[in-house]
């Protein structure tokens, strides 16, 4: 939905980008706290083909080393 990064005074969790298509409410309703915003919340940019590759392989090596097929079963 979202990411998140500390405050540099604080530390305090708060949303820095919103996944496309997600909105500052979807994430409040989604989170059992209070949600705190940065000030400028950017859109968070899509993986790229070479980090899907990546992540697509991840997944698939979990999958394999837990005896699953990534939930394709």
């Amino acid at each position: 939905m979202c990411i998140l990064r500390p405050d540099p005074e604080t530390s305090e969790m708060m949303v820095t980008s919103l996944h496309p298509g997600i909105s500052r409410e979807q994430v409040v309703e989604a989170t059992g706290w209070p949600m705190q915003f940065a000030e400028e919340v950017t859109e968070t940019v899509p993986p790229g083909k070479d980090e899907l590759e990546v992540l697509r392989d991840l997944l698939a090596r979990t999958a394999k080393a837990h005896g699953s097929d990534g939930g394709h079963e």
